[in-house]
């Protein structure tokens, strides 16, 4: 009686924090949805979007993420907001790559690096270099994947951010 008492509590200790993060997720996105009903149509409202996009992975709604990634880039293209219109293809490109669909999120992850590249956003194009590199890795491009993550890593050292150094180091290992 007591072991099955002691294995219970350690199972719903271990199983807590997996709730309370799926939790704060959910918490996130009806928190966002409830701000983008009476949001204007303005870059705080791409923002928000992109965040919604970016909550629903973390909760591996995938087909929501992608349909709120599309629903951004019109909008950002609409207002002509270019940062706006990165990000959304970004959040479109982890959408893809995360349901298996790695072509169309090579695309997006292209098409959110030109942008970064005009509008000369170094940390938005360290972090295509790297998303670049992932979908080339998962091709067994180890070459072009390790190019893309050596380039990610120069810019972000260039930068000093310091976290997505690690992150660069963690995917060149």
């Amino acid at each position: 009686m007591l072991k099955r008492f002691i294995l219970y509590g350690i199972l719903l200790c271990s199983l807590c924090p997996v709730g309370l993060v799926a939790q704060t997720v959910m918490y996130k996105i009806e928190l966002l949805q409830k701000i983008l009903k009476t949001a204007r149509e303005d870059n705080n409202k791409v923002n928000t979007l992109n965040a919604l996009g970016i909550q629903q992975c973390y909760h591996a709604n995938y087909t929501e993420a992608l349909a709120s990634g599309n629903t951004t880039l019109l909008l950002a293209q609409k207002i002509k907001y270019k940062k706006g219109m990165a990000d959304a293809y970004t959040n479109i490109g982890q959408s893809n790559q995360l349901i298996g669909n790695y072509a169309e999120g090579l695309k997006n992850f292209q098409a959110a690096f030109k942008i970064y590249e005009e509008i000369n956003d170094k940390k938005g194009l360290s972090a295509s270099y790297n998303n670049i590199g992932q979908t080339y890795s998962y091709y067994a491009n180890y070459p072009e994947a390790m190019k893309n993550y050596q380039a990610s890593l120069k810019i972000r050292e260039a930068i000093r951010d310091r976290e997505g150094i690690a992150d660069s180091y963690y995917y060149i290992a």
